[in-house]
């Protein structure tokens, strides 16, 4: 008999709530910068700051200024359980580094097919992400490319789950448009080599080249995030932005820096070396040099995480994507070229939300995070409805909603996509990830 996993999760995060990093402090932390407004219509900002990105540092909108070496220490020495192992030939691995190198290292399931809870706890243990955000990020995996029966998902390709009418679950590997899009700072698009999975080493090579110091900040991140963009534009014709990938590709580049950075107590805010970088990415050589082996992310040595009780929550997320459309609003311009380079046409916001959400506020407060999380759960809902699926929707509906409420996101009651018709990078489906590319 097969037990509904949805008693067994609340357990599990009510437990994970008291222990260390808890969910109830991380939401209470929203709720210290993120106003409920009771407003439907996202006229009327919230109060997420606005931040000038020259005072920011590497832990991001909100500073890191505690250094605890005990508790950031992450031990991945031999012997100590998360020692670092290859996947084996079966095993699940992906487009997104920090899940690479998680498994690796045993923080979550080392086959890449890992439920809700333990992703939330693994991902809050090895880079102290905010079980908040980690939970959503979760949930919202396994609404988008999972098996919602069993509230898991795949970190890379797809699985035997008990979908019916004998669908696989595809993970993320194939969620391209859904999860994952056009623009990203490593991987190179859809389009181009049919793999927005691998590390693209013309692109690591250029974001290595912007090293200050030898480390890399939000700020620089941003600017490699909007280079990419623009690079997109004038070189793949089936370039395309949604509304919710769009948004999830220059958040990554500020979770690198987030997640990624060596905390110590001359630098609590932390540092992100050239060689760090490297290592979370499974690229190896000099810069002139570089070799790159497909799911050999790892954690180094001697890292310490961020500190845990400055955990990267949802509400340092909303902030950090107030500083980046701040700064370059057009990345955020949601369309895509029709058929050739530089036809980038771009669609109205307010067209394809039913003016819940408009151009003229997106970059108010947190309208953006409101948009990318109201956009997953709409496409949430109609890939449950395809599977005949619908009694799950309470299920994943009751893991977000006390998540997300802190922002009191309107209800987006009508996704209309069909004005994306008109982009062939909109239908466009790569083959997948290559085993390895050097």
């Amino acid at each position: 008999m097969h037990l509904h996993p949805l008693p067994f999760l609340l357990t599990a995060l009510t437990v994970l709530a008291h222990a260390g990093c808890p969910l109830a402090a991380a939401r209470k932390r929203h709720e210290d910068v993120v106003s409920t407004s009771p407003h439907l219509e996202r006229d009327v900002p919230v109060a997420i700051p606005v931040l000038d990105e020259k005072n920011e540092n590497n832990c991001g909108p909100f500073s890191c200024d505690i250094f605890d070496a005990a508790k950031q220490f992450v031990d991945v020495r031999p012997g100590s359980g998360n020692e670092y192992k290859d996947p084996g030939p079966n095993d699940k691995r992906g487009p997104c580094p920090g899940l690479n190198a998680a498994a690796n290292h045993g923080f979550i399931e080392r086959d890449g097919v890992v439920d809700i809870v333990k992703l939330a706890s693994g991902l809050n243990k090895a880079y102290a992400i905010g079980l908040d955000l980690a939970t959503v990020l979760a949930a919202v995996g396994v609404g988008l490319t999972g098996d919602a029966t069993t509230l898991r998902w795949s970190i890379g390709g797809p699985f035997n789950g008990l979908l019916p009418l004998g669908q696989q679950p595809s993970g993320i590997s194939y969620s391209h448009n859904s999860y994952e899009g056009d623009g990203s700072i490593t991987r190179a698009d859809a389009y181009m080599y049919d793999d927005p999975n691998s590390v693209d080493l013309s692109r690591f090579k250029r974001l290595l080249e912007k090293a200050e110091n030898d480390n890399f900040t939000p700020t620089i991140l941003r600017n490699h995030s909007k280079e990419m963009n623009t690079l997109g534009r004038e070189t793949n014709g089936y370039f395309f932005i949604g509304p919710a990938s769009g948004v999830v590709a220059p958040a990554a580049g500020q979770f690198i820096v987030n997640f990624f950075s060596n905390h110590s107590q001359e630098f609590p805010n932390g540092r992100l070396n050239k060689a760090t970088l490297k290592s979370f990415f499974g690229v190896t050589g000099e810069d002139d040099a570089l070799v790159y082996k497909a799911g050999t992310e790892r954690i180094p040595l001697d890292w310490y995480r961020r500190h845990p009780d400055r955990a990267y929550g949802i509400a340092n997320l909303a902030a950090d994507l107030v500083i980046i459309g701040a700064k370059y609003p057009e990345v955020f311009s949601f369309g895509g070229n029709t058929g050739r380079p530089n036809t980038f046409t771009g669609v109205d916001v307010s067209d394809i939300t039913g003016g819940i959400f408009n151009a003229g506020t997106l970059f108010q407060g947190n309208n953006l995070a409101c948009l990318l999380f109201q956009v997953q759960q709409t496409q949430i809902t109609g890939r449950l409805n395809i599977l005949g699926l619908q009694p799950l929707l309470a299920t994943l509906k009751g893991i977000l909603s006390p998540l997300l409420a802190p922002l009191a996101c309107p209800q987006l009651a009508n996704l209309d996509q069909t004005k994306f018709n008109q982009f062939p990078g909109f239908t466009h489906k790569p083959l997948g990830p290559k085993k390895a590319k050097v």
